[in-house]
């Protein structure tokens, strides 16, 4: 059955403030509306609800330098299966002002979605954008995110440098590491091994007072890292039987 044009204005307007596809609202709403036997502005309540963590947040015009962004990825969740990109990026919100120092910047994450996967072809690391975004707070060990409603428009606006916006946020010691676990940031040391994975690459750092710990990396290589080199991981630290990196990039 076809859905009711101000239906439609609706889940477009769910999709920009979640990031979520158009496609995959509509599926989900129908299958809420068949299930409960709702009618469809019932069922879309019962989303809203069910969806409540991703709505929100404040409107801003941001600047942006990307960090690095990952590959896509196919999932299944609570929602089904999916495909998504996540992109990060250093961010000034509202007219970025020179004065304005690499404290002052915060690292959002950027999900992107099935058909909303395309816009992240338009984001080049290291670049600088200027969008319209909904600003949404960290999660208990996760980071804030960054949903853009807008237009994605190149900048030539005066922005740190990614080798000082890494130092700025905080390089963390891995000899502490295990004080980490369940979070996502920046972790340093000297590669004591490369080795292939079943998905991309994989890198064993250490340092003085630390053992080795693993960095799991399946996204685009930028450059090609060697063993005896200084490798910084940015990724999300977890412990099966060891304490690893998950890396969103490498530099």
């Amino acid at each position: 059955m076809a859905i009711e044009t101000k239906y439609k204005k609706e889940i477009e307007r769910l999709a920009n403030e979640t990031g979520f596809g158009i496609e995959d609202i509509e599926k989900q709403v129908e299958e809420i509306k068949e299930k409960g036997d709702y009618d469809m502005e019932s069922a879309l309540a019962v989303w809203k609800s069910e969806n409540s963590m991703s709505l929100g947040g404040t409107t801003e015009n941001v600047s942006m330098r990307i960090l690095c962004k990952t590959e896509a990825q196919h999932r299944e969740g609570d929602r089904g299966e999916y495909d998504a990109l996540w992109v990060y990026a250093f961010s000034s919100v509202d007219a970025f002002q020179e004065k304005e120092k690499v404290t002052d910047m915060i690292l959002y994450e950027l999900p992107l979605y099935n058909e909303r996967i395309d816009m992240g072809d338009k984001l080049e690391c290291g670049k600088i954008y200027d969008v319209k975004g909904k600003l949404v707070e960290a999660r208990e060990g996760g980071l804030p995110r960054l949903r853009i409603i807008g237009d994605i428009t190149p900048s030539n606006k005066k922005f740190p440098e990614i080798d000082e916006l890494i130092s700025g946020m905080g390089i963390q010691p891995i000899s502490a590491i295990e004080n980490f676990i369940g979070t996502t940031g920046f972790f340093s040391g000297k590669i004591g091994k490369v080795f292939d994975t079943k998905t991309g690459i994989g890198y064993e750092i250490s340092a003085v007072g630390a053992n080795p710990v693993a960095v799991f990396y399946n996204g685009t290589i930028n450059k090609e890292f060697k063993v005896g080199d200084t490798l910084t991981a940015f990724g999300y630290v977890s412990q099966k039987d060891n304490i690893q990196i998950s890396a969103r990039g490498v530099f």
